[in-house]
């Protein structure tokens, strides 16, 4: 597994930043403000680098699945800290953000 992470700077020079990312850098890289790339500088896919970092299980400290009945904002925050890209959340209804990130029922 990757222990780094490479961005590509606005006057196109890479940079790499170990892992975990300082909280900084992580909010602009979840607010879409910094571009991922491979190592080589080439566009970053989440199974380029390493497959083992895109595995189906959650990390321990994510948070817990929302009700159902959840508003949507609520979903979009959700589906925003499991790795959805911000911008394809907020273009789904709060039914499709539900439909693809409940796996099970949670009761309600």
């Amino acid at each position: 597994m990757s222990n780094r992470i490479w961005f590509l700077g606005e006057n196109g020079a890479l940079h790499v930043h170990d892992l975990p990312l300082p909280e900084g850098l992580q909010h602009r890289l979840d607010r879409g403000d910094l571009v991922r790339v491979s190592e080589d500088g080439t566009p970053w896919t989440e199974t380029a680098d390493d497959p083992d970092e895109v595995a189906d299980v959650p990390p321990p400290d994510a948070p817990p699945l929302p009700r159902r009945t959840a508003n949507r904002r609520t979903w979009i925050d959700f589906a925003i800290s499991q790795g959805m890209d911000r911008e394809r959340a907020n273009n789904l209804t709060r039914a499709e953000l539900v439909e693809a990130l409940a796996s099970e029922p949670d009761g309600s």
